[in-house]
């Protein structure tokens, strides 16, 4: 019945630990939580989660208050699991990282407490996430994040996850100058080592955990360190040693005031109740099962606590002889186990049973629970062979890092030591050639600013040039069109010809104005503008224009939408007067990255960089200093006998 004790005393330390980090980080919260059971407080926690009004991150802080005193108090299951599953809700809409993580710390721990270690597993490691994204390590509830992930990573088995997660909370702990927790962290790696037998090192840690516990007068982390010490001595049978170790808890836990003190007290009166039922002491065993009975009512709502006291009862039946009972209660542990990963849980009722079973003459029931006793002890031994296998790799690897490190700083030094001069030497000419270097590259910038402003100049003079063609086209126009109407119409008498002029001296005003500025384009948008666009070129010349839009509408600042068309237009007049193709095709589309504008011709193509040095290509330079101006991509893609494609993309950010 080795396991039971071990198993136990698990439980003891695990959750008395918990309560004692508990205590730490409360009161720096909006809702305070009272160490008892106040009607009053519970009576207000409940009508602040009832109210509607209240924000989520207020709800949020109510909920985790309530997990917080559903420690010291029992509350409704089904009403503290319909509050989580509300708040699990609300924490999605929750901004402040440290409200939500806290949260989810407090739900991480009461999962496990009940138990639910996936759900807790979940919990506790999204905590951290939020706690590391805030990046605050002054945070207290920041260590226990990792304190509490590593107690659930020790209770199903991880050793390693243990291992890694208590030396995070320590290191947090130790910066925060928080002696205590940063004790109580170092206190899982002690019963780490102790629970998969590696005795050497649960020894130090043990040690050290004492003396600075003693020197800082820690009764917790002392009746904790007593009762981790009583494990070892379990395991080799070692009963009696044993009872003078929960002695010694016992006295220190006694030194605890409030809550802390109180249920500590009650577990370990539970452990003594078992240890001096397993020498035979029943007489004794009475003594300690009368005080735990006396404080059990404090502990009545918490599920942990009734198995503690269910299996005290168990075992105090059994030394009484009163099989029966002991067999009632400590199948009603087993079932309790049915679904919990920790394996001493069920080692402790099955050794209990085969030994209930040879008392009453059971023997065949006592050699199934026999069987399922092995199978078991089997599942138990291979996992703690696992992570002493484990563990000792990982030690191992250590040591090997430490080795090479010290090799390569041996080898550093001496690299150091005979090539100073070496790398003196390299330092002077590596002066001498980024000196070198600066020089050219001085030199090559300057040669490609005066070309820059050599082609500026140019361009400026193209654009100026340009100008003064379109004033003439302009010019033209009106006098060839517009001025001649006029003219025909001061000849004319009858009133049908002169409303015929008139209408076509309007469509020639019509067009003109088009062309220098297309005010469509600021009343219908750039959709409506371009479709217009292209009805003209379809109409007035020779080319078949294929449409593509597939847009109806699209929202862009008015200089960005002047600048696509004064793009596109430009890209088609270019078609128009060099291509000689006989189908033009415009398309417009936006997806998810970006609009996309394309205009394309199956002409002749041409040879571009030849077309860029050329100073009367001005058509090309507008289009790509165009797409500078508003930010987007100008894609020319072209070549002799291949057509011409310009594709205009344009970034939805």
């Amino acid at each position: 019945m080795k396991a039971v004790f071990v198993f136990l005393c698990f439980q003891f330390w695990f959750y008395c630990s918990a309560i004692a980090q508990n205590e730490y980080s409360d009161i720096e919260y909006i809702l305070a939580v009272p160490e008892t059971e106040d009607a009053v407080y519970e009576e207000n926690l409940k009508l602040l989660l009832k109210d509607k009004s209240i924000n989520e991150e207020k709800y949020l802080i109510g909920a985790t208050s309530l997990i917080i005193y559903s420690d010291v108090a029992e509350i409704n299951p089904e009403y503290l699991k319909e509050i989580l599953l509300e708040a699990d809700q609300k924490v999605l809409k929750v901004t402040d990282l440290e409200v939500k993580a806290r949260y989810l710390l407090k739900k991480g721990r009461l999962s496990y407490l009940s138990s639910k270690f996936e759900v807790a597993r979940i919990a506790l490691q999204k905590s951290i996430e939020f706690y590391e994204e805030l990046g605050d390590s002054s945070i207290n509830d920041f260590g226990q994040a990792y304190y509490e992930l590593s107690t659930l990573n020790n209770s199903t088995g991880d050793l390693l996850g243990s291992l890694e997660n208590s030396k995070k909370a320590i290191s947090v702990f130790k910066n925060q100058n928080d002696t205590l927790s940063w004790l109580w962290a170092s206190m899982i790696q002690e019963i780490m080592f102790s629970s998969n037998q590696i005795e050497a090192e649960a020894r130090r840690v043990r040690q050290e955990n004492r003396e600075l516990a003693e020197l800082i007068n820690a009764n917790g982390i002392l009746a904790n360190s007593y009762t981790t010490e009583y494990i070892s001595l379990s395991k080799n049978g070692e009963y009696k040693e044993g009872i003078e170790k929960l002695k010694n808890a016992l006295e220190n836990a006694s030194k605890i005031s409030g809550y802390q003190g109180e249920i500590m007290s009650f577990m370990l009166n539970s452990l003594l109740v078992i240890n001096y039922a397993k020498i035979g002491d029943r007489l004794t065993s009475t003594s300690y099962l009368r005080s735990a009975e006396k404080q059990y009512p404090k502990f009545k709502h918490l599920k942990r606590m009734e198995n503690y006291l269910t299996v005290a009862r168990a075992y105090h039946a059994y030394v009484s002889k009163n099989y029966t009972k002991a067999e009632q209660l400590i199948l009603r542990i087993l079932k309790s186990f049915e679904d919990n990963p920790e394996q001493e849980g069920k080692l402790l009722g099955l050794e209990l049973m085969v030994d209930i079973k040879e008392k009453v003459g059971d023997l065949k029931g006592g050699f199934e629970y026999y069987k399922k006793l092995t199978d078991h002890k089997e599942a138990v031994f291979n996992r703690v062979s696992s992570n002493q296998l484990l563990y000792y790799n990982e030690a191992f690897k250590t040591l090997e890092r430490e080795r090479e490190i010290a090799e390569q700083k041996s080898l550093l030094q001496s690299l150091v030591i005979d090539h100073k001069n070496r790398i003196q030497s390299i330092v002077i000419a590596s002066f001498i050639a980024i000196l070198l270097i600066t020089l050219l590259y001085l030199l090559h910038t300057s040669r490609l600013y005066r070309q820059r402003r050599i082609q500026q100049e140019e361009f400026s003079q193209d654009l100026l040039g340009t100008q003064e063609q379109e004033r003439k086209r302009i010019a033209k126009e009106l006098h060839d069109g517009l001025g001649q109407n006029l003219i025909l119409m001061q000849g004319q008498q009858e009133l049908k010809e002169v409303k015929l002029i008139a209408k076509e001296s309007l469509e020639s005003i019509r067009t003109i104005t088009q062309n220098l500025h297309p005010f469509i384009l600021e009343r219908f948008g750039l959709v409506e503008a371009l479709r217009q666009l292209i009805k003209r070129v379809d109409e007035s010349s020779d080319v078949f224009v294929v449409e593509e839009i597939d847009l109806e509408y699209v929202e862009l600042p008015e200089d960005v939408a002047l600048n696509i068309y004064r793009m596109v237009q430009e890209s088609i007049s270019n078609s128009l007067k060099y291509s000689q193709t006989k189908t033009l095709k415009v398309g417009i589309s936006k997806d998810a990255k970006a609009l996309k504008v394309e205009i394309e011709d199956f002409g002749k193509g041409f040879k571009l960089e030849e077309a860029r040095l050329k100073k009367n290509s001005l058509g090309i330079k507008t289009i790509e200093e165009r797409g500078k101006a508003i930010g987007a991509e100008v894609d020319i893609q072209t070549k002799p006998g291949a057509g011409t494609k310009v594709i205009i993309s344009l970034p939805n950010d």
